[in-house]
């Protein structure tokens, strides 16, 4: 009766402890979910930072007579 007893208390327990790992499963995985889509709009706003310094610097450059880097590959702009 009492080894029963312990038995029966110790599947209890351990159906809670799988319950709230459970939980901890989910959890996690939403905020994985939350933190990938953070780290998405932090590389497109670093992006979106980046292209806009270097269509400021091309404009620069051209503007001011300067030649264009070899990294850009650019042609001389032709004005009519």
């Amino acid at each position: 009766m009492l080894t029963r007893a312990i038995s029966n208390a110790q599947k209890k327990v351990e159906g809670m402890n799988f319950d709230q790992r459970k939980n901890i499963l989910d959890c996690d995985s939403v905020l994985a979910q939350h933190r990938e889509a953070m780290y998405a709009r932090r590389d497109l706003g670093r992006l979106e930072v980046s292209l806009f310094h270097g269509t400021q610097m091309f404009v620069t450059m051209f503007t001011r007579g300067h030649h264009c880097p070899r990294y850009f590959h650019c042609t001389p702009l032709t004005v009519f």
